[in-house]
């Protein structure tokens, strides 16, 4: 894995708002449904519900992810 790859990923919560933040930076190339994350004070624990198709290359975001609370 290249040092400087980062994925910006959208975060949408089970009832489709999105979450505060919305924005979750990784260098982590590989999520999978059920893999848990820290998503800061304001959100805790994570887990990933469902991760949508990847998205244009060109696009700001590289994915979106519906999470819920652990």
């Amino acid at each position: 894995m290249d040092a400087g790859f980062r994925v910006a990923l959208v975060i949408v919560l089970e009832n489709g708002e999105p979450a505060e933040p919305a924005v979750f930076p990784t260098i982590v190339p590989a999520w999978h449904v059920g893999d848990t994350f820290l998503a800061g004070p304001n959100l805790g624990c994570l887990r990933i519900l469902a991760i949508e198709p990847e998205m244009d290359e060109d696009a700001a975001f590289h994915g979106v992810w519906v999470v819920e609370p652990v």
